[in-house]
Order: structure tokens, then C-alpha cells, then sequence
């Protein structure tokens, strides 16, 4: 029998195993300390899989490595991995799940005691698999031995992770953006990491390799994450959007293809106006909802002759977008007692169109931000209605427990209270100016209702104390921040937080002895993002070190800048294919820029598309991206690395409920791009 050898299964004794519980124990803080007890039910619940390197001759332990097998005592709950989903198991539960269910979590728990550390053994066989290697490369191949066996029985291992580490191997395990990666703890507490360096010092990583791409060993995909969906489906293999083929879409008009489907912004603003009025029903508030549509979200003819079916008030935000409402009103689209809240800072441009929509009896609501605003506003020689917004930064810091020196508050809109009750002062002095509206806006999406809540109440407090000085106050404006489904399993309780707002103001009112105000929703982002998306074709695949990289045909960073610019999460479906196996992938763009990729925001959770057999076509939808993504990209015009924009569908629905196809002429060629970059331009170019 050779001195060293490697124990693990059946192979491994009570007496051996014990040894190992002696070692942890010895490292533990007392409140983990392990009993003799639940070491053994683990070591028998987990069938046996540590792995001992061990001293024949001295008969002791070397060092080990365990699989905890969903039962990590100091986790706190386990990620399972699926396409763009997470499902989160509590720590009691052990081996519920079947093999290769939805992916089994191990984390690998790896001890070498001290002074074999760094060791080499000392074999003198070179046909030995111990030969002249040091005890942290055996273990490591050992571990890769044993997840290969386990992978070849069907078992998916979807992510592998150890909360136990040091701060610095934290820091690692997130560098690595959800690659598969293995956590080592050692008996000084420092985290040991097994890096992609040292797998590829291993004689097995060819293994390793295979791991994570043998087709037998990937995941079919979970249809039972669209069930409850409201408007994703799969048929056939194809994914739908409501009754759209997409597959069949994309053929027909070319991917990369941008999808707008109207019919669902009505759809938005129809329920959410229908959830005010049944809960200002329930409580018996005095007064009405209004439901206003932020253009900034998305600029588009379409999205906003759509929304103007049916929002009540229409919100800008700059002195270059309230232009769109000038047109409006030249086209008689907007007309006379139409309310439009004016934003953002003013400059003499912004309220010269404010006048002219004024002149054109447009109920024109210009919110002051500061006091240059209310002097430009002042100047106007005919009255007009103005709203006040109120410096929210505060209640944003209560809402998420992120309180700061009052020199580190970063909020540049609006005025704090004392400055309000100034402006208000002042506005009530002047000759043409009226005060009828206090707004305010938290930035962001809503993400606790009872933290929201909590800020909503105590700036409407101030609204209700304002009220009992200047009477002329109607309107209460609270923004936006509704948010929407950026992934599959996201879940948000619309229902509780409309319900908890009427409440909260209809009790207010009641308590300070006031009229009710009108309530103002700017809602942007709920109201477009999910009625656009995008298809693009993968155009290759390639291997880099083990990881799946597919590439799209376009530019992931040029039409969702919000992917890269705030590591935003989307929602990203393969079209077809659903009938393949499902592979773990790295998602890039056409471009040559590293950020042109797909970031997770999610930890522990990767992104799976279905692998691709020769001859076979991949195409992928990424959707919610109808609110911000193009307008911040910018339509027509230059992007990175010259890539054009893709082809573009719009489906409207006509008066009598049928549906249209719409398809605009490109916005950008070869042509366009060099004539803005001045190259058509003899006359410039001659000049080098």
C-alpha cells in the first residue's frame, strides 16, 4: 500500500471522519462548535462524499474536502440556479431534491492541517498520482475527480460557493461574475482559493473542463417560470409574446429586430388607474387620481400618441422635450385645459414654450426648482398656476436606513422645508403666480411599500401643513418609481402599495381638518418599459477557458445602455431552441469593447441558453427595455464602433380593435454615419 492515498465514499471510516470533525472544531468559534452527533448524521445525509487525503504509515489525516450537500451550517439560504431565475431553499433542507431536478448547490469546505500547508509529499513513484505535487493540488484534483463522477450520474452542480471565507476571498468570488469557481477554508480562517491558475497546473483539467460543458450534464429548461407570466409563453418551442410568434417574427423582418407592441402601454395605464379609483372607493377619498405620463421614458410618436388615449396629464422634463408638447398642440392634439407639469430646471427657453402653451390655454403646471426659476416665472406678464418640489433626500435616507452628514446629501433637486416655506411665501406675493402643486420624487423604484410608505406620509405632512396656509394648494404630486418585472420571479404588490397610500393620505387629511388634494402619478418607466424588446441572432459561439460565450448580432452596451452603465437586470429569453439542452453562457456584443457583454446583477445567478447543434439558429429576445434604453442610446445618429441600428417593428391597434404592422424606414446607414462624422465634406476634408 502506497503512504498517501485518497479515501472518499464507502472508503471512509467513522474513525477517519471523525478525525476531521476534531480538526474543524478546533478552528470553530464556540457558538459554531459542531457535536459529535450532527457531524455524523451529516457525514451519513451527505452519502459519505468527503474527501480524506491521508498518512497510511501514520495512519492520520492530511486534509480534506467536503461537499456539504445543501446543508452549509453557516449559509443562509441556497441559490438554484435556472434560466434567468432563482429559487432560494432554506438550510434544513438536505437531499430533497432530486438529482439534477433544478441543479444541486455544494459547498466545498477544504482543511489541510498546518504543517502540510504547503507541502510537497515525498513520493519517490513517479507513476504515483501523488508524485512531486504539493497537498493543495491534490485535494484540488481530487475535488474535480469527484465532481466529474457526480456530473456523469446526471447530477447538475449549478454553482458552488462558500460563505466562510475571508474578506479578501469574498471579494474574489464576486470578481469572478458567477463563473463557476471553488471556496476553500483553511484552519486559520483565511480563505484558499482554487483559481482557474491552479486548475490549469492540474493533471485533470480536462475533467474540469468537461464539467462544464458535456452536454450530457446541462439542464433542460424550466417552462413552469412563464406559467403565471402576463404575457410570455412558450409553444412549440418558440417563445410567444401574448399570441406573437417570435421566431416567426424575426425571420420576417431580420434580426436585430426592436419590437414595439403598443397595445400594452394602454394596457398599463388602464390597470393602474382602475387600482386608484377602487381604492379611493374603498376609503371614501374626496377627491381624484391622475395618472400623467413621463415622456422622458421614451420619446417615440407611438408611446406617446398611445399614452395620450389615456393618461390625464402629460409631464416633461427638459426645454427641449416640452417642444413635443407644443407640437401637440399646433396638431390640436392636446387642447385647451389639458394639464401638462413641467420639470427639471428652466432656462429662458423652457419658458417661452411654457408661455406659448399658455397662450394657448394649455393648463401649464411649471414646477420650481429654485429661485432663479421663480424670477424668470415672475417676469411672465400673465398668471400662472406653479407647483413647488420639495428636496426628498432626506426621506430617501430613512426609507433605506442610509443616513448621511448633512455635507454628503447628493440630491440637487428641489428645496428642504425652510426653503419652501420661503418660496411659498414668495410665490404668494407676486403678482401672477399661484400655488397649486408640492412634488417630490425618491429616484429609483419603489423596492420596501412599508419603507415608501413611511416617506410618503412625512412629506405629505408637509403638504398638509402648507394647505393650511395657502389654500390655493389642489394638487399632491408624488412621481414615479412604480416598478416593473425585470426578471422572471420578480413580484411586486401594486394592490398593497396603492392601497397603503390612499390610506395613509385619506387619514391625514382627516387628522389636519383639510381638503382632500388630487393625486399625481408620473409614471414613465411602469408605463412603456415592457411594450418594447429586442431580438437579436447569435452569429457564433465560442469556448474561452471553459466559459460559453455567445455573440449577438449587435451591440449589447449601444441599445441598453443601462445593461453596462448601471448593470441593470433584464429579462433575456431564447426565442427557439427550447427542445436543447441548456448551457451556462457568457452573453457578448459585436463590438470590441470588454463592457459590450450581459453583467448579472444577481449573484448567483446565471444566465442559460440552449446549446446550439451544428446547422442549427439561435435567436434571443431581451425584453423591458421600452423605457429609457433607446432615448439614452440615442435613435439614429452614431453608436460604438459604427454599428448601425437594427430593423424596427411597431404594432398598433386600430379603432376597431385589429392590428397593424408598422415598419419604419432605418434610422442609420453607412452613409449617414460618415456624413455627421464630416467626412461627405470635400471641402473640410481637403483641408488635411
Amino acid at each position: 500500500m502506497e503512504r498517501y492515498s485518497i479515501y472518499t465514499g464507502e472508503k471512509v471510516t467513522e474513525e477517519m471522519y471523525l478525525k476531521t470533525w476534531e480538526l474543524d472544531n478546533i478552528t470553530f468559534e464556540p457558538k459554531d462548535v459542531i457535536t459529535k452527533k450532527l457531524a455524523l448524521d451529516w457525514f451519513y445525509a451527505s452519502k459519505k462524499s468527503i474527501q480524506i487525503l491521508w498518512d497510511n504509515k501514520e495512519n492520520k489525516l492530511i486534509g480534506y474536502i467536503f461537499p456539504f450537500l445543501l446543508k452549509h451550517t453557516f449559509a443562509t439560504e441556497y441559490i438554484i440556479n435556472n434560466t434567468n431565475y432563482q429559487k432560494v431553499i432554506k438550510p434544513n433542507v438536505f437531499c430533497d431534491i432530486k438529482p439534477g431536478e433544478s441543479g444541486d448547490i455544494y459547498v466545498f469546505s477544504a482543511v489541510i492541517i498546518p504543517e502540510f500547508r504547503d507541502k510537497t509529499l515525498n513520493i519517490k513513484n513517479e507513476k504515483s498520482p501523488f508524485y512531486n505535487k504539493k497537498v493543495i493540488k491534490i485535494l484540488t484534483e481530487a475535488l474535480v475527480d469527484w465532481v466529474y463522477e457526480i456530473k456523469k450520474l446526471g447530477i447538475s452542480i449549478n454553482y458552488v460557493f462558500s460563505e466562510k471565507v475571508s474578506d479578501d476571498g469574498e471579494k474574489y468570488l464576486k470578481s469572478l461574475k458567477m463563473q463557476p469557481c471553488f471556496a476553500l477554508e483553511d484552519d486559520s480562517k483565511f480563505a484558499k482559493l482554487f483559481t482557474p491558475d491552479m486548475f490549469s497546473k492540474c493533471s485533470n483539467y480536462n475533467k474540469l473542463y468537461q464539467i462544464y460543458n458535456d452536454e450530457n450534464t446541462c439542464s433542460k429548461f424550466d417552462a413552469s417560470i412563464l406559467k403565471d407570466h402576463n404575457y410570455l409563453h412558450i409553444k412549440d418551442n418558440v417563445l410567444y409574446y401574448r399570441d406573437l410568434n417570435l421566431l416567426d417574427l424575426a425571420k420576417k423582418y431580420k434580426a436585430p429586430l426592436e419590437i414595439a407592441y403598443t397595445p400594452m402601454i394602454s394596457e398599463r395605464i388602464k390597470s393602474l388607474k382602475e387600482l386608484f379609483a377602487n381604492k379611493i372607493a374603498k376609503y371614501g377619498y374626496g377627491a381624484k387620481y391622475n395618472y400623467a405620463y413621463a415622456t422622458k421614458a421614451n420619446y417615440y410618436s407611438e408611446v406617446v400618441l398611445t399614452a395620450l388615449k389615456d393618461v390625464d396629464m402629460l409631464e416633461t422634463s427638459s426645454a427641449y422635450d416640452i417642444d413635443i408638447m407644443v407640437e401637440l398642440a399646433k396638431q390640436g392634439r392636446i387642447k385647451k385645459g389639458y394639464t401638462v407639469i413641467c420639470n427639471g430646471f428652466k432656462n429662458p427657453k423652457y419658458i417661452s414654450s411654457i408661455t406659448y402653451l399658455l397662450d394657448k390655454g394649455i393648463n401649464v403646471i411649471p414646477v420650481i426648482e429654485n429661485s432663479k426659476e421663480f424670477e424668470l416665472l415672475a417676469q411672465v406678464d400673465r398668471p400662472i398656476n406653479v407647483g413647488l418640489r420639495y428636496n426628498s433626500d432626506f426621506e430617501s435616507r430613512l426609507i433605506k436606513n442610509d443616513f448621511k452628514t448633512q455635507d454628503e446629501f447628493d440630491n440637487r433637486f428641489g428645496f428642504n422645508e425652510v426653503g419652501l416655506n420661503e418660496m411659498a411665501a414668495k410665490i404668494k406675493s407676486s403678482k401672477n403666480l399661484t400655488l397649486k402643486l408640492l412634488h417630490f420624487h425618491f429616484g429609483g423604484t419603489i423596492s420596501s411599500i412599508p419603507n415608501y410608505i413611511k416617506g410618503f406620509s412625512n412629506i405629505f405632512e408637509k403638504y398638509c401643513k402648507l394647505k393650511k396656509k395657502y389654500d390655493s394648494l389642489e394638487y399632491f404630486d408624488f412621481g414615479g418609481g412604480f416598478p416593473i418585472k425585470y426578471s422572471l420571479t420578480y413580484k411586486f404588490d401594486y394592490d398593497k402599495l396603492v392601497d397603503s397610500m390612499i390610506k395613509a393620505v385619506n387619514s391625514m387629511t382627516k387628522e389636519h381638518k383639510i381638503a382632500p388634494p388630487e393625486l399625481i402619478g408620473e409614471h414613465g418607466r411602469y408605463t412603456t418599459a415592457d411594450h418594447s424588446f429586442y431580438i437579436y441572432k447569435i452569429d457564433f459561439s465560442k469556448e474561452n477557458y471553459g466559459k460559453n460565450w455567445y455573440i449577438i448580432n449587435g451591440s449589447l452596451m449601444n441599445m441598453t445602455p443601462d445593461m453596462w452603465g448601471i448593470q441593470q437586470d433584464f429579462t433575456i429569453l431564447p426565442v427557439n431552441l427550447y427542445e436543447n439542452k441548456f448551457v451556462p453562457v457568457c452573453l457578448g456584443g459585436e463590438t470590441c469593447d470588454p463592457d459590450d457583454r450581459y453583467f448579472l446583477n444577481e449573484e448567483n445567478v446565471k444566465l442559460f441558453m440552449p446549446k446550439i447543434k451544428e446547422g442549427q439558429e439561435l435567436y434571443i429576445a431581451i425584453f423591458s427595455i421600452g423605457a429609457y434604453q433607446e432615448i439614452i442610446s440615442g435613435i439614429g445618429g452614431l453608436h460604438h464602433c459604427l454599428i448601425p441600428e437594427g430593423n424596427e417593428l411597431i404594432i398598433l391597434e386600430n379603432k376597431k380593435g385589429e392590428r397593424e404592422f408598422y415598419t419604419p424606414k432605418a434610422e442609420s446607414n453607412t452613409k449617414k454615419m460618415l456624413d455627421i462624422l464630416d467626412y461627405s465634406n470635400k471641402k473640410f476634408v481637403k483641408k488635411f
